[in-house]
Formats: structure tokens, sequence, C-alpha cells
């Protein structure tokens, strides 16, 4: 889950080159409908356009499931695509663009805080990996293998929580047997605090 911008999309490409064929990677990232340019002026997001661009991607939703956050249902659109090194891309949109209206303009623009983005693309990139599991599952049989989830970035730190959380409250092979990892650099970025 993760990978949110150039970050995320260089980490893949590496990790792609370590495993080689040895294991299938995808990538869970926001689908950010709009974005602000140099110039301060709104754009849309033209994901065939990115240093390592996601093709094939429908004009509508491959397909829709329910998050719940804050208590309240929220619908994940899902686009699946495929970069030029041959992995699958999955792009979470919120149905009402809200959580995921623009890139990193997080509580502005009428854009969620943070905060609520961090929850609602956990629990969507959760969801998600679970469906992905669920479908390999039954193409795989007996070969099939948990998964390992890198949650790249700092708005993906609830993933792991929400992982751990399911896995107690639903005990299935995937969310028992899945392995996470999160990793950021932007930490300091978040603000400053007294000590």
């Amino acid at each position: 889950g993760g990978g949110l911008g150039y970050v995320g999309q260089y980490h893949v490409s590496a990790m792609k080159q370590l495993l080689d064929d040895r294991a299938k990677l995808v990538t869970i990232e926001p689908r950010y409908p709009y974005r602000l340019n140099a110039n301060g002026e709104l754009e849309t997001v033209n994901y065939r356009e990115l240093p390592i661009p996601v093709e094939d991607l429908p004009e509508s939703p491959n397909f829709e499931y329910e998050v719940h956050v804050k208590g309240k249902p929220v619908t994940a659109q899902v686009f699946r695509g495929k970069n030029k090194l041959g992995i699958e891309a999955y792009l979470i949109e919120d149905k009402d663009d809200y959580y995921t209206k623009m890139l990193y303009r997080y509580g502005q623009y009428g854009t969620a805080r943070w905060d609520e983005f961090s929850e609602f693309f956990s629990l969507a990139a959760l969801e998600l990996m679970h469906k992905i599991e669920y479908k390999n599952m039954d193409e795989l049989g007996r070969d099939w293998k948990a998964p390992v989830a890198i949650a790249n970035e700092g708005q993906l730190g609830l993933f792991s929580v929400f992982r751990k959380i399911y896995a107690y409250h639903t005990p299935d092979k995937i969310s028992k047997g899945a392995l996470s990892w999160f990793v950021t650099h932007t930490y300091p970025n978040r603000g400053v605090y007294e000590r």
C-alpha cells in the first residue's frame, strides 16, 4: 500500500529490480484528480505523464467499495492500470472528491485534513489489499503466500495499526499472515511541537 508520488515510484522500481520475477509486485496509490502547478493554478493530474507513467487507466472506476471513516461510510473507487515496468497500479479515489481531491493540499481548497486523509487512505488500501489477496488465493491455491505490504510515507502511518486491529477482529489468512513495513521521510514537516 502507499507509494505517494515520485518517491513511491522510485522505491517501487527498485523493488521490482530486487524481486525480478520471484514475487508479484503491485502498487496501491491515491488517485488525486487535481494539483496546483508552479504558478499556483489548479490543474488536472495526468498519470500518463509521470516519470513512470501509469497506462491504461479507465475513465470510470474498475470497482468500488465502502470503508468507514469517522464512523461514516465513504465510497472508495479503484482505477487499475499498469506502468512501463509491468507493475499493476491500483489508484484509489474517494467518490466525493474530499479525501483525495488535491495532491498534498491537506485541509486546503475544500480537501480533507492530513489526519482525515490518512484514515481514509489507510483503510481503503487495507481493504483493497484484502480484495487483491482473496483473488490471488483463489488463483494460486496452495502456492499462495501472504503479502508484504510496504506503507510508504507518513500518510500511511495508520495502515499497520489498522492491519493489526483487523487481524485481531477478523483472523483470516491474509490479515494474520501479512507483514507490513512502514517507511517515511517527512515526519519533521508535520508540525512543530513543544517538548
